[in-house]
């Protein structure tokens, strides 16, 4: 059976909804990372771990920018 246009485009969205949802659900683990410390001892921190939170945030930049369809 062919698919028509109406069916290809259902198809789509159902793959793009799930997709939504799954980057809900990493948002929100990120945000319970973010409000545990991301798992770190407060009074332990040092500039590595500085470091690694300072990795995340780009790339979470990058990937802004890009949903944002922004340039670099």
């Amino acid at each position: 059976m062919k698919k028509t246009a109406n069916d290809r485009h259902e198809a789509a969205l159902r793959m793009f909804m799930s997709y939504q949802s799954q980057i809900l659900e990493t948002l929100q683990e990120l945000t319970d990372l973010a409000e545990d410390h991301f798992g770190k001892d407060p009074d332990s921190i040092n500039y590595a771990d500085a470091a690694e939170l300072d990795y995340i945030r780009g790339e979470l930049n990058n990937i802004l920018r890009f949903a944002k369809n922004e340039e670099a």
